[in-house]
């Protein structure tokens, strides 16, 4: 294969990736078993101020999470790519231990309302 032709591949394959992406995050935002908890998370997010950093467990734990199993809590991130995406909300750059157990203490964004 050229180069050529490994580029114009690499560039489609990016390409559907984003689609793939964005068509996830469309599902997850879109299914009716959330649609109460993105009421919930955007009415939260009226309350917080301008100054004030969060994470999503400091979300979740205001408004819990909208199902309960694996796989079933993608909305989250989706909620937070759409804030951010509309200029509602802006990550810090900074990074916290997430305190929910069940996660494993991985890294959480650390956001702030705009």
């Amino acid at each position: 294969m050229t180069q050529l032709g490994f580029d114009d591949d690499l560039h489609r394959d990016r390409a559907e990736a984003e689609l793939a992406r964005l068509d996830g995050m469309s599902q997850a935002a879109r299914a009716l078993r959330v649609q109460t908890w993105k009421i919930h998370a955007d009415a939260w997010l009226d309350t917080i101020d301008e100054t004030d950093l969060f994470t999503a467990d400091e979300l979740t734990a205001a408004v819990g999470l909208p199902d309960h199993g694996t796989n079933r809590n993608n909305v989250i991130g989706a909620w937070f790519s759409g804030k951010s995406r509309k200029g509602e909300i802006v990550w810090t750059g900074g990074w916290r231990k997430s305190e929910r157990v069940i996660r494993h203490a991985p890294q959480n964004r650390v956001w702030r309302k705009l």
